[in-house]
């Protein structure tokens, strides 16, 4: 018996939609393949797109032209590091942008010593926290009488407390609750505590420390690496 031409045309199009269905599964199954590789950039087009195809998602949204990994959280070419706890607050660099001399000037003591371009210090170099937090503390022997100490709140190193030695003045009181990225104090000019010079010492304390301060190097080396990570 011939077939209609309803009967073939009906026919083509089961063919053609069991076909999309077939590309559509294996495209999905590509990409999930490439996001568990970590290949997601390699493909043309966001996996998920592929997998819409047969409209199911292939594992989520592809964040490899965005720089953020799979959770959302800035990567390594974004200017802020997730703090570890998946909360997303994130650590920000103590200065402005074009403010800081570059990681390779900085010098390791109980913190690490960061020098602002030129020598900058008061309005032209203010510090700003590195994490919500609150500050408990201003004023710490060889540091000046300034020095704030911020008590972070949350993430990892919550608990912790991050000293801002040498700065002057404090921008905030005692008992000031800031957030990432408020500026809280500026650098001293001069000699400010036991210095040569217009700096900051950066540091974090021990787990279960003081406010002030870790032994020489216990956490600088940790601290070098928070700050390299999001250097502006």
């Amino acid at each position: 018996m011939t077939p209609s031409r309803l009967d073939v045309r009906d026919g083509r199009q089961g063919a053609a939609t069991a076909g999309r269905s077939h590309r559509g599964s294996l495209c999905a199954a590509i990409a999930a393949l490439a996001l568990a590789c970590g290949l997601g950039g390699l493909l043309s087009v966001p996996p998920a797109a592929l997998a819409k195809s047969d409209g199911a998602s292939a594992g989520g949204t592809a964040y490899a032209s965005t720089g953020k990994d799979a959770d959302g959280r800035r990567g390594g070419q974004g200017r802020r590091i997730d703090d570890g706890a998946g909360s997303g607050r994130d650590w920000v660099f103590p200065f402005r942008p074009g403010v800081a001399m570059a990681p390779s000037s900085w010098r390791a003591d109980q913190g690490q010593d960061i020098f602002a371009k030129g020598s900058a210090c008061g309005s032209r170099a203010e510090l700003l926290a590195v994490a919500d937090g609150t500050i408990v503390r201003e004023g710490i022997p060889g540091f000046g009488p300034a020095a704030p100490v911020l008590r972070i709140e949350r993430g990892t190193y919550a608990g912790r407390y991050v000293y801002y030695g040498h700065a002057l003045p404090a921008l905030f009181p005692v008992g000031a609750h800031v957030r990432a990225g408020d500026p809280i104090a500026q650098v001293g000019c001069g000699r400010v505590g036991i210095s040569s010079g217009p700096h900051v010492e950066l540091g974090l304390s021990a787990p279960g420390g003081g406010t002030c301060c870790p032994r020489w190097g216990q956490t600088s080396g940790l601290v070098r690496q928070l700050l390299v990570a999001v250097y502006r």
